[in-house]
């Protein structure tokens, strides 16, 4: 380094601190040739390379000077970085520790070391190391923002708030900061006040995907706005993918490709509802019909995404690969069909479907409205969640599959039905297990008119975020003030999924969320002998009780309106015997009905898939036309 001269390193700082990176780039490649045998000089150019987005460029001069300078923590640290953005998350971690090892008290590299532990799934060990962060540089505000988010996670809410309120008075102009702050409180149900955090992220940062897709997202939780509304933003969204991708406009599938290739895209292949909706299907698919491909948005992992691993013919993470990088690489592995299961949802990839990478693009599963993307030509759904009629709230064509758009695969876990509990309690218990984020208002309101009409029934809650005090306080609050006496309920926080199971042993009836209702939580409880009672509505998030409910023979479990909805609770609560005798036969009817017959869906998923292509024979993207199909149009 002493050989550079005080004059260029002034140069590059000035450079580098105006945002002059291209220049700086230039600038510092000069010094590399002139100065070869500079750690510094090769430190730099790959420091900027990362900044530019040029990683492969970054990891070989970070390398380099790492050979030079074995002893330097800022290479090491900047090093663990560029491991971390091309995906290499081990060997992240290992040069975090050599940077730890070599400046112990160096803030940034803690942090490196918490975002690869986060992205590991390692959540614990990951708040340590953001917690250390923040004690060597307590105004590192991405390391608040990483610690909340992990502890948001994790189920911490009081210290996720605490956390992500800090990150945001350290740095007020960050729209992440606002962003994260924004999902923390919709997942608290305090959808005001998240929608308002979204907002100012947008004003900060108007083109921020992430923050329209939270959003959109949140749109789903509660009745809707005017008409179009949804819709419209949902296009905007769509209209900013647009503006950055660079849409491919040939394949290379083969037009009469038997088996048909499918690429999957999610965040979600492990034990997420998206994982227990899947893998059934997977077990049963015939693969001399249907070859499928996975493009994981996420590190994550576990026993499930082990087990449907073995079922796709090749697997890729694309958590670190840019929209353009991504699409690169799932067009050369040239997919007929392309499935998006985030919508917008966590962890999802949206935008790189405005690339086109495959002549035919796809919605399903993991989520419950448009994507407002012009690019993702068919939405899959049912006659019962998309009825004939409501085709103008969507952007895709709606391709029906003629009984159920998902197919519940039964839990690994060995857990028996129980007795039904009122027998032995002498009194009614009502359950729900849904995210606290769907227990708005009106919903609380409609629980304490059920519970103020049953004689000494009671109400017993299971979500994640009740692991918290604070949380229990708040809910337990409102409750109150929807007329629920402490006393008739119970609130808890998260099980493993075994105990999870295990605590419908303590209900009797499941009551669904409005207006957005379940789809996991009311499969788990009808597997567990519980009948759930739901609400009828018009959007696909209203109607997905609907749609497991009449598959399983529950239509009488189906309320109009919430009144309708209060006096069914009360009817049926009423008949213990009947409740009994439907306990002991609900699973079996359960397993013998669509919502588990994935031999079944299947072939009709593949039939679905196979007539989509089957409109074009030559890779020709799809033509716009009628937007709905049905089974029989499409066969």
């Amino acid at each position: 380094m002493s050989a550079i001269r005080p004059a260029d390193l002034e140069r590059l700082s000035q450079l580098t601190s105006s945002g002059q990176f291209a220049q700086a780039l230039e600038f510092v490649r000069k010094l590399v040739r002139r100065h070869p045998a500079s750690s510094f000089a090769w430190n730099a150019l790959g420091a900027l390379l990362g900044q530019l987005g040029e990683n492969a460029g970054a990891i070989e001069a970070l390398e380099r000077a790492a050979r030079m300078a074995p002893s330097d923590g800022a290479v090491q640290k900047n090093l663990g970085g560029a491991y971390a953005l091309a995906g290499r998350l081990e060997d992240s971690a290992r040069a975090f520790q050599n940077a730890l090892r070599l400046n112990p008290m160096d803030a940034g590299s803690y942090l490196g070391m918490g975002q690869v532990l986060a992205m590991r799934d390692m959540l614990p060990v990951a708040a340590q190391f953001y917690r250390t962060a923040v004690q060597c540089d307590p105004d590192l505000h991405i390391a608040w923002r990483g610690l909340g988010t992990v502890l948001m996670t994790m189920g911490e809410i009081g210290e996720s708030e605490r956390s992500l309120r800090r990150a945001l008075a350290l740095a007020p102009g960050v729209a992440e900061n606002h962003q994260m702050l924004g999902n923390l409180l919709a997942m608290l149900g305090r959808m005001e006040e998240a929608r308002e955090s979204l907002r100012e992220c947008l004003a900060i940062d108007p083109a921020h995907l992430a923050a329209r897709s939270n959003l959109l997202f949140l749109r789903q939780y509660v009745a809707p706005g005017p008409a179009g509304e949804e819709l419209g933003e949902a296009l905007a969204f769509a209209r900013l993918a647009r503006e950055r991708a660079r849409p491919y406009g040939s394949w290379n599938c083969a037009a009469d490709a038997r088996p048909l290739r499918v690429g999957f895209v999610s965040g979600d292949l492990r034990s997420h509802p998206v994982g227990y909706f899947l893998e059934g299907m997977l077990s049963h698919l015939d693969p001399g019909r249907i070859e499928v491909l996975a493009y994981s948005t996420s590190h994550m992992e576990d026993a499930l995404t082990q087990r449907i691993r073995a079922r796709f013919a090749r697997w890729t993470t694309i958590a670190e690969m840019s929209d353009g990088q991504a699409a690169a690489r799932i067009h050369g592995d040239a997919p007929h069909v392309l499935i998006d299961l985030s919508g917008h949802t966590a962890m999802n990839r949206l935008a790189l479907f405005a690339w086109r990478p495959a002549p035919v693009q796809v919605s399903w599963l993991g989520y419950v409205a448009t994507t407002g993307m012009p690019e993702i030509d068919y939405l899959l759904a049912d006659p019962l969640t998309v009825p004939p009629g409501t085709e103008d709230l969507y952007v895709e064509r709606i391709w029906r599959l003629a009984q159920t758009r998902f197919c519940f695969t039964p839990p690994a876990q060995d857990i028996e039905v129980s007795p039904l509990p009122a027998l032995a309690k002498g009194h009614v218990t009502f359950g729900c297990f849904n995210t606290l984020a769907k227990l708005q208002d009106g919903v609380l309101q409609a629980w304490g008119r059920i519970l103020r009409e049953v004689p000494g029934s009671r109400l017993r809650l299971m979500a994640r975020q009740l692991g918290d005090a604070d949380v229990r306080s708040s809910l337990a609050a409102r409750l109150d003030r929807a007329g629920i006496d402490a006393e008739r309920f119970d609130l808890l926080g998260a099980l493993p999924r075994g105990g999870y199971l295990a605590a419908y042993h303590a209900i009797d009836i499941a009551l669904d969320p409005f207006p957005f209702t379940g789809g996991t939580t009311t499969a788990e409880a009808l597997w567990m002998g519980v009948p759930v009672l739901t609400l009828d509505g018009v959007r696909l998030v209203e109607r997905q009780g609907v749609g497991l409910l009449r598959c399983a023979g529950l239509s009488g479990w189906i309320a109009r309106d919430p009144d309708d909805y209060v006096r069914r609770a009360v009817r049926l609560a009423g008949d213990p015997g009947e409740l009994s005798r439907l306990r002991a036969r609900l699973r079996g009817e359960v397993l013998a009905s669509p919502v588990c017959n994935a031999a079944d869906f299947a072939r009709e998923f593949t039939g679905a898939l196979l007539g989509m292509w089957d409109e074009h024979p030559r890779g020709a993207a799809p033509v716009a036309g009628d937007r709905s199909i049905s089974p029989a149009i499409a066969s």
